[in-house]
């Protein structure tokens, strides 16, 4: 019966070797994927133009030319001058650096999330803030109850969204708690 388990011409050091290349691989794949996310806001480089547009606009196109979204309250960005900005293969703290210059906006950045505040209220805890986060997911149809793809689905107050898939599905990640 033994003999029937053993694959045939197959020793069983042979096997614990595969194993263990097997293992080793995986466990490096998971290291350089983890590396690669937490470096990306440090090699993140864009080209940003724009000329006498808000700083909500300038945060859109932020969004729009990378992987990063904006966490903001718009009332404290409603007053500020409009900002002309032409960099070519900047980095976005560069960017946003350059941008907020003579506000009284600070910015901390996590993981690819940008979290700008006033006078830096609250950015001493913005890490516990995005892990309280939770996601929201739906379907939109119209009246007679047929899925609506395409549909563009947004987070009241900020520019975290999405579209609905073919089936008229979406799904939104880290919503704020309130």
């Amino acid at each position: 019966m033994k003999n029937l388990l053993k694959p045939v011409g197959v020793n069983q050091s042979y096997m614990k070797i595969l194993i263990r290349m097997k293992l080793t691989f995986l466990l490096s794949l998971c290291g350089f994927v983890a590396v690669s996310a937490s470096t990306y806001s440090q090699n993140t480089r864009l080209h940003i133009q724009v000329k006498d547009k808000s700083i909500i606009d300038l945060f859109r196109e932020i969004e729009e030319k990378s992987e990063f979204y904006f966490f903001y309250q718009k009332e404290e960005l409603a007053n500020l001058d409009n900002v002309s900005l032409d960099r070519n293969n900047a980095k976005v703290t560069d960017i946003l650096d350059e941008a907020l210059k003579g506000t009284a906006l600070e910015y901390r950045i996590v993981d690819r999330y940008i979290i700008v505040r006033k006078d830096g209220k609250g950015l001493e805890n913005v890490e516990s803030i995005t892990t309280q986060q939770k996601s929201v997911s739906g379907k939109v149809t119209d009246k007679s109850g047929l899925p609506l793809p395409g549909v563009t689905v947004l987070v009241k107050g900020t520019t975290n969204g999405t579209t609905t898939n073919t089936e008229g599905e979406y799904y939104i990640v880290n919503i704020p708690e309130n």
